[in-house]
């Protein structure tokens, strides 16, 4: 879910920008995934009539709270020479 909250850090997103930013995420997996994170309260979903019917995620108050947390985890792999470019390997 990393990448997903990644791209919501920056702003509200439509389902469609989040899949061309997620690329190769299924249209499934990419729901399931946003169901999870608006049950758990960490985004919201706003849905906006008219033809086509569109949707958009935020996060909550409550998601913006984790920012804190990918900061210090930045921060951290930095500190330690590490890169996403090398890969969970590099963790083992």
């Amino acid at each position: 879910m990393p990448p997903l909250l990644l791209e919501l850090f920056v702003g509200t997103k439509r389902f469609g920008e989040l899949r061309r930013r997620l690329h190769p995420i299924s249209p499934k997996t990419l729901t399931d995934r946003l169901r999870v994170l608006e049950e758990k309260g960490i985004i919201t979903r706003t849905l906006y009539p008219g033809v086509p019917l569109h949707v958009k995620y935020e996060l909550t108050k409550r998601g913006w709270n984790l920012l804190s947390i990918f900061a210090a985890m930045w921060v951290w792999v930095h500190e330690n020479g590490l890169s996403a470019e090398r890969g969970a390997e590099d963790m083992a």
